[in-house]
């Protein structure tokens, strides 16, 4: 499984593990919770100190978390982490933070979050590495912001059989830092573009891009 199957498989989901508290049942620890029960983590999850889930970092060792996780520091995050606050978990992917209960909505979301507070991040051992492209060529001429002339797809990768991201509406602004790959005579820009509160990192192909 790589860091994006689970933001596929679990965005704009509800989850509940433990039916608590009945009037608001769908957690951040839930979210966290069930990632663990499907990667087979046997450790406790039980928030023994405060109640809250910040809990589970301060006892990360007690409960064993050293055999399935690696433990980063806020300054070592990085794509497939999952980040503890004392009151919240999300899980990090593409520049946000994916998490249950956020932002006033029960369901999964993503959403830029404010840093302050993080105590650190757990990384699972057993990622399976993306499969995204490489931008492997670089020019000024393609660096700046450009703007799509339909609505097209941002890929992991510079072809179409690379995963699509997300579909940019027509006349979405993208950044590019001159990277690009070449295929066949055609250039796929690696861009950054934000739609909404998304912000997206991928490839889009140069026949559907101008200037602006």
């Amino acid at each position: 499984m790589t860091p994006e199957d689970w933001y596929r498989k679990t965005i704009g989901r509800y989850f509940d593990t433990d039916n608590y508290p009945r009037s608001n049942p769908y957690q951040c620890w839930d979210y966290f919770d069930y990632f663990c029960r499907t990667i087979g983590f046997k450790g406790s999850r039980y928030c023994a100190l405060t109640g809250f889930v910040g809990d589970l970092w301060k006892l990360r060792y007690k409960y064993g978390y050293e055999d399935t996780f690696i433990f980063v520091s806020p300054s070592e995050i990085q794509e497939g982490d999952w980040l503890f606050w004392d009151k919240h978990v999300a899980f990090y992917f593409h520049g946000m933070e994916v998490g249950a209960n956020q932002n006033g909505k029960a369901y999964v979301s993503d959403m830029a979050l404010n840093r302050y507070g993080l105590l650190g991040g757990m990384r699972w051992k057993n990622w399976r590495p993306s499969d995204n492209g490489v931008a492997e060529r670089y020019s000024k001429v393609a660096a700046g912001q450009w703007v799509t002339t339909a609505n097209v797809n941002i890929r992991t990768g510079g072809n179409t059989g690379y995963t699509s991201l997300y579909v940019l509406p027509k006349k979405t602004i993208v950044d590019c830092y001159g990277y690009y790959h070449m295929e066949g005579d055609v250039p796929w820009l690696y861009v950054c573009a934000r739609v909404g509160e998304k912000v997206i990192t991928g490839f889009v192909c140069s026949k559907y891009l101008e200037r602006r």
